[in-house]
């Protein structure tokens, strides 16, 4: 455990530890991809704070501290639909099961 606390306190902000940093023999690029998943908490995000903020502002100038706010315990999290689900959204609206 001793060994892996030293470890960690040698891996910079970048992820990579300092052995590798220092090294001059080590070439370093830039790499990017896009998760679906972070894309879509990004996207959430905005328009939660977009809706926040027009919430706020029907409240009208210095509302009272102990008044409700859409955000208030609000708790987002990320889950796996069920194919249940999945098969719901890719029904027409109004269509019945059967």
């Amino acid at each position: 455990m001793l060994a892996l606390d030293i470890y960690r306190r040698g891996v910079c902000a970048c992820g990579f530890h300092e052995s590798l940093t220092e090294d001059r023999a080590n070439h370093f690029t830039f790499d990017q991809r896009t998760c679906p998943v972070c894309r879509g908490v990004a996207k959430m995000a905005r328009l939660q704070a977009h809706e926040d903020e027009q919430a706020e502002k029907a409240l009208g100038q210095n509302p009272a501290p102990g008044i409700p706010r859409l955000a208030d315990g609000r708790r987002t999290f990320v889950r796996l639909m069920s194919p249940l689900e999945v098969a719901a959204l890719s029904k027409p609206r109004g269509t019945s099961t059967n």
